[in-house]
Order: structure tokens, then C-alpha cells, then sequence
């Protein structure tokens, strides 16, 4: 398992347990990092994650928004929520990380964590989603 996809689980669990809290600002990453036994050489990438996606979740939800056909961002399960916020955080923000790569990884995320249908809603939403040229 790379590094880079380790960074994407971590901050992923640390997204869904604030979700499920209704925590919208990214707070004690140190304890979350300690508790999953993080590598000092992962805590960065996952942090940006983690920080990113919370700071930018108007603009991310937005996104989500139009390019949810007949679904609110709310009636998503946690854990495809905040695999799409995510990725979209990564293909918004960090332009240095090819879309490809971005949407293979968020597939694997809900493959691993999702349901059965996870990984081929969120392949078709950030599909359209990498096509939303709106800022």
C-alpha cells in the first residue's frame, strides 16, 4: 500500500468521525494520528486532507451539488459524503495530483469502506464532477 493512499484512509476516518459528530473544524489531528499509530511521513498529507476539506466544504458541497442527480449531499451515506469531499478537495485544490489518480484512489476508499454500489456512485460523481469547470 502507498504512502500517498495510507495519508487518504487515515484522513478519511478522521473526516467520518467528525461528520458523524457534526464537527466542522479540524481539531486534535495530533491525538487521531497517535490513536492510529501514523507514521510522522503520512501526518502532512492526511493533515492537508483532513484541514483542506473541512476549510473548503461550502465550495465542496457546492460541487457535490451539481453534479448530484435527484440526491442531496445530506441523504448520502457518511462514508461516500466524505470520500466525494474529499476527492473533490483534492481535484479543486491540489492540482498537483492527476484527477485519475484522484478518482482511482476515492474508488478504492469506497470499495474498502462502502457499500457494494459505494465505489460506482462515486467513480460516476467525480467523473462529472473533474468536468465542473465552475469555481
Amino acid at each position: 500500500m502507498s504512502k500517498r493512499h495510507l495519508a487518504r484512509e487515515i484522513a478519511l476516518q478522521i473526516l467520518y468521525g467528525y461528520d458523524r459528530q457534526g464537527i466542522t473544524e479540524p481539531i486534535e489531528l495530533d491525538e487521531h494520528f497517535q490513536y492510529f499509530r501514523v507514521p510522522p511521513d503520512i501526518q502532512p498529507f492526511s493533515s492537508q486532507l483532513v484541514t483542506g476539506t473541512l476549510q473548503n466544504i461550502v465550495q465542496i458541497d457546492q460541487i457535490l451539488d451539481r453534479n448530484l442527480k435527484k440526491w442531496k449531499i445530506q441523504r448520502l451515506s457518511t462514508v461516500d459524503r466524505c470520500i466525494l469531499r474529499m476527492a473533490v478537495y483534492e481535484m479543486k485544490y491540489m492540482p498537483e495530483i492527476d484527477v485519475g489518480i484522484t478518482i482511482n484512489e476515492a474508488v478504492e476508499l469506497a470499495k474498502q469502506f462502502g457499500t457494494e454500489e459505494s465505489y460506482g456512485f462515486v467513480n460516476g460523481i467525480l467523473d462529472e464532477a473533474s468536468r465542473d469547470k465552475v469555481d
